[in-house]
C-alpha cells in the first residue's frame, strides 16, 4: 500500500511538466496498428522488462530493434501493471525531456521517483541522459528507445526487441478484411514488423490491384 501511495502521489507531481505523459496518455501517441499481436518472444521480453523495472537498483534499459518492429508498443504494454504505471513520465524524445525540466526536478527533489521513457534516441543521447540520471540511484529507471544496436554494459541493460512470427504478422494482415490466404502469402514480406503488416493489409484492402 505504501508503495501504491507513493507512486499516486507522485503521478500528481509529474503532472505538471510540459511535454511528459503519463501512461494513460502515452497510449493516444502509439501508432494506430489495430491491436497486439504477441508470440512467446514478445511475452518473455515483456516480463524481462517488467523484472529489469522492479530491481531495487539505479537501472537503465535500452530498447533497440529495426524501425517499426514494435518498441514502443511493447514497452508501453510491459509497463501497464499499477505497480509501474503509476510511475511512468513517458517523453516522445531526447528533446522534450531537455524542454520538461524534469531531470532538474529529480535531481533536487529527494521525494521523487519515476521511470522515465524517452523515445526516438540516438546513442549519444541515452548516454548524455543516462549520465544525468544513474546517481539518483534506485528512484529512478530509464528506459530509452532507438534503431541502433545497443550493448549491455555496467548499470546499462540492452535488450533487442523480437520480430513477430509469420502467424502474428498473418493476424495483423487479417484484420484489414483480406483472405487467409493473403494474409499468409504477403506475411513473409513484412519481416516481422507490425507497422509494415498494418500498411500491407491497408493496401490489400484499398489497393490490391497494386499488389
Amino acid at each position: 500500500k505504501w508503495f501504491v501511495n507513493r507512486n499516486l502521489a507522485v503521478a500528481n507531481h509529474l503532472r505538471r511538466f510540459p511535454n511528459l505523459r503519463r501512461h494513460a496518455q502515452w497510449s493516444q501517441e502509439l501508432e494506430s496498428v489495430p491491436s497486439l499481436r504477441v508470440g512467446p518472444p514478445q511475452e518473455a521480453f515483456i516480463n524481462q522488462i517488467q523484472s529489469e523495472l522492479r530491481q531495487s537498483v539505479a537501472r537503465h534499459l535500452c530498447i533497440w530493434g529495426e524501425p517499426g518492429i514494435g518498441k514502443t508498443r511493447l514497452v508501453y504494454e510491459a509497463t501497464a501493471p499499477e505497480d509501474l504505471s503509476s510511475s511512468i513520465a513517458y517523453f516522445r524524445s531526447p528533446k522534450a525531456l531537455e524542454q520538461s525540466g524534469i531531470i532538474d526536478e529529480l535531481v533536487n527533489d529527494v521525494s521523487m521517483w519515476a521511470i522515465v521513457v524517452v523515445d526516438d534516441c540516438e546513442s549519444r543521447d541515452r548516454e548524455t541522459i543516462w549520465r544525468q540520471l544513474k546517481g539518483l540511484g534506485k528512484r529512478v529507471r530509464l528506459v530509452t528507445i532507438q534503431h541502433d544496436p545497443c550493448d549491455s554494459s555496467g548499470t546499462t541493460v540492452a535488450l533487442h526487441t523480437p520480430e513477430l512470427a509469420s502467424a502474428q504478422i498473418s493476424e495483423i494482415i487479417l484484420q484489414h478484411g483480406v483472405s487467409k490466404d493473403a494474409a499468409d502469402r504477403f506475411a513473409e514480406f513484412c519481416e516481422g514488423s507490425p507497422r509494415v503488416a498494418d500498411l500491407v493489409g491497408w493496401n490489400l484492402q484499398n489497393n490490391a490491384e497494386d499488389l
